[in-house]
């Protein structure tokens, strides 16, 4: 298992995870290239992955296009071999968070969003679905405008 030690194994622990990433602008956000979180993929014998981070955009007027891309992806798993030569494996990471909040939106076409679990490396040296982690939560919230009254009853 991942972290016992031995003479013959060293563990290898899993790398940081993918981070935060925030814009938070009074203005308009155009994005038209890639902003990640992404995890890291594991290292060395059974590394497991790290889980994305988390993108938050908020903003008056929200500008994207087919070019744009979030990613907040956990990475994949390594396997190995432990102690007494038996097969490990390291599970994947999981999916981050992306949450985007707008007054307005002028968005051309669709923009990529992606949050997806990594894979788990299986005893075999194939992915395995059963170590294969969940995806994470992606959020495309409206703001009110400015001036807006909310009566709560």
């Amino acid at each position: 298992r991942c972290g016992y030690t031995t003479s013959t194994y060293t563990p290898y622990y899993g790398p940081w995870g993918g981070g935060s990433v925030q814009i938070r602008a009074a203005g308009t956000v155009a994005i038209s290239g890639l902003i990640s979180a992404n995890g890291a993929t594991g290292t060395g014998n059974c590394g497991p992955a790290s889980s994305g981070g988390s993108i938050y955009i908020t903003c008056n007027t929200f500008i994207g296009n087919t070019s744009g891309a979030l990613q907040a992806k956990g990475a994949d798993g390594l396997s190995g071999i432990g102690a007494g030569n038996v097969n490990i494996s390291g599970g994947g990471g999981g999916g981050g968070r992306i949450a985007v909040w707008r007054i307005n939106d002028n968005t051309i076409g669709l923009i990529s969003n992606d949050v997806s679990g990594g894979r788990g490396f299986a005893t075999n040296a194939t992915f395995d679905s059963c170590l294969t982690a969940g995806p994470g939560t992606i959020v495309w919230g409206w703001l009110p405008a400015q001036g807006t009254i909310i009566r709560f009853r």
